[in-house]
């Protein structure tokens, strides 16, 4: 997600079967898409239509792939930050969520590096806390 003058653009597209075009091109190549879950399973087994691995099965090997969508984006000074996460992490927040709390952050610490510490800090003392 890349921050441009305070909101959010998303830079890449859901890698799962919720997109119709990884639907398509996940039957062109030959795979198939069960009906056990909302949007279905790629050969009955996962959502995902692009990760590494699978190279021990032959038919998610040839229906997930592993490059992912990726988009060009000229960077001028509107260009505030760019935010990479897992596809986990916007499951339990909104790209406007994240970006409203980086600018709190970042306006907090005045833009500095520090600021970046401190939230990479703070997240290893919560998985330090929760891991015990």
């Amino acid at each position: 997600v890349l921050c441009k003058n305070g909101k959010g653009y998303r830079l890449t597209e859901k890698h799962d079967t919720s997109n119709s075009n990884e639907r398509k091109r996940i039957l062109q190549t030959g795979g198939q898409i069960s009906k056990n879950k909302k949007y279905g399973l790629v050969d009955g087994r996962i959502q995902t239509t692009r990760g590494l691995g699978y190279l021990g099965d032959e038919m998610l090997k040839k229906c997930i792939i592993p490059f992912p969508y990726t988009a060009s984006v000229p960077i001028d000074p509107s260009c505030q930050f760019l935010i990479l996460a897992s596809g986990g992490f916007w499951k339990v927040l909104s790209i406007q969520q994240v970006i409203s709390i980086s600018l709190q952050v970042l306006s907090f610490y005045s833009g500095s590096f520090e600021a970046l510490s401190i939230i990479k800090r703070d997240k290893i003392l919560f998985n330090l806390k929760n891991s015990f």
